[in-house]
Protein backbone atom coordinates (compact mmCIF):
# COMPACT_ATOMS: atom_id res chain seq x y z
CA UNK A 1 0.00 0.00 0.00
CA UNK A 2 1.36 3.77 -0.91
CA UNK A 3 1.11 6.71 1.13
CA UNK A 4 -1.70 7.70 -1.80
CA UNK A 5 -3.81 4.70 -1.22
CA UNK A 6 -3.95 5.00 2.21
CA UNK A 7 -4.78 8.71 2.42
CA UNK A 8 -7.75 8.03 -0.09
CA UNK A 9 -9.27 5.39 2.45
CA UNK A 10 -9.43 7.99 5.22
CA UNK A 11 -12.47 10.56 6.30
CA UNK A 12 -10.74 14.13 7.05
CA UNK A 13 -10.80 13.80 10.90
CA UNK A 14 -8.32 10.29 10.16
CA UNK A 15 -6.36 12.10 7.68
CA UNK A 16 -6.00 15.24 9.97
CA UNK A 17 -4.88 13.02 12.87
CA UNK A 18 -2.20 10.82 10.61
CA UNK A 19 -0.83 13.71 9.21
CA UNK A 20 -0.33 15.28 12.81
CA UNK A 21 1.51 12.23 13.50
CA UNK A 22 3.48 12.40 10.21
CA UNK A 23 4.45 16.64 10.87
CA UNK A 24 5.17 16.28 14.04
CA UNK A 25 7.43 13.86 15.95
CA UNK A 26 6.17 14.87 19.49
CA UNK A 27 2.52 14.88 18.76
CA UNK A 28 0.17 13.28 21.65
CA UNK A 29 2.74 14.46 24.41
CA UNK A 30 0.77 18.00 25.03
CA UNK A 31 -2.81 17.61 25.26
CA UNK A 32 -2.87 21.81 24.45
CA UNK A 33 -0.57 21.67 21.31
CA UNK A 34 -2.38 18.84 19.86
CA UNK A 35 -5.73 20.34 20.07
CA UNK A 36 -4.12 23.56 18.39
CA UNK A 37 -2.70 21.65 15.18
CA UNK A 38 -4.83 18.61 15.40
CA UNK A 39 -7.85 21.41 14.21
CA UNK A 40 -5.16 23.48 12.51
CA UNK A 41 -4.75 20.87 10.17
CA UNK A 42 -8.52 19.19 10.16
CA UNK A 43 -9.46 23.07 9.61
CA UNK A 44 -7.30 23.31 6.46
CA UNK A 45 -8.89 19.57 4.90
CA UNK A 46 -12.64 21.47 4.90
CA UNK A 47 -11.66 24.72 3.48
CA UNK A 48 -13.38 25.16 -0.13
CA UNK A 49 -10.90 24.74 -2.43
CA UNK A 50 -9.96 28.07 -4.92
CA UNK A 51 -11.57 27.81 -8.34
CA UNK A 52 -8.23 28.36 -10.12
CA UNK A 53 -10.13 28.52 -13.44
CA UNK A 54 -10.81 31.98 -12.09
CA UNK A 55 -7.16 32.71 -11.08
CA UNK A 56 -5.41 35.93 -13.27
Amino acid sequence: MTVGDKVRTMNDDELADWLCNQFWDDYKTDDVINIIRYNQIRNFLKMECKDESKVS
